[in-house]
């Protein structure tokens, strides 16, 4: 990893060294042979001021400070998933529906969304989907906690998104929680329960 020199100067300056270094001149060989004196060596004098002791995490914090890695990290920490908006949008959708389901249940959540994204019936994207009115929520209002929950729901929205797994819901674009018992799903198919989600088509 590269420093720059803006970081090479904060880790000076936080060290608080000052140190000067004189080269005494010295007669060169051809000024000795004709004076008949011997050459010197060579003196250095050291002048150094006191050295404050540095350690070494604040070395490596005035290193990270001039990282464009870590200062894109801090903005948008959800960036060092490699992911766009729309792939955001996804986890977002399943970490708020199925966060607390197994992960075969997150999948089947985030595979209705790509379902709906295929069909002509809904939004052209995902985020469209997740705010389309009656649907889901907010997602450009909801900001969960970047933990473990978050990291299985990016990694299952990534999933989706690739078709890496096999569809565990069919062409199941509807869902609620099986506790419940909406009048719009009895006109559907129930096409399977996953978790504690039932799913229609």
């Amino acid at each position: 990893m590269s420093v720059s020199p803006v970081a090479i100067a904060r880790m000076v300056a936080v060290a608080g060294a000052v140190c000067l270094v004189v080269m005494q001149p010295r007669p060169d060989a051809a000024f000795a042979a004709l004076t008949g004196t011997d050459a010197p060596a060579a003196e250095t004098v050291t002048a150094a001021a006191p050295v404050a002791a540095v350690s070494a995490p604040v070395i490596a914090e005035a290193v990270e400070a001039e990282s464009p890695e870590a200062t894109e990290a801090a903005a948008a920490p959800e960036m060092r998933y490699g992911m766009d908006e729309e792939t955001i949008c996804l986890a977002k959708i399943v970490h708020h529906e199925s966060a607390n389901q197994p992960r075969e249940g997150q999948l089947a959540v985030a595979q209705v969304v790509m379902n709906r994204l295929a069909s002509p019936r809904f939004p052209r994207s995902i985020c469209a989907i997740a705010m389309q009115p009656g649907q889901f929520f907010n997602v450009h209002a909801y900001n969960p906690r970047q933990d473990s929950r978050w990291d299985r729901a990016v990694e299952v929205a990534l999933d989706a998104r690739n078709g890496v797994s096999p569809p565990v819901v069919g062409e199941a674009l509807f869902f609620h929680a099986a506790h419940a018992s909406p009048g719009f799903h009895r006109s559907r198919t129930r096409v399977t329960q996953i978790g504690h989600h039932v799913f229609y088509r």
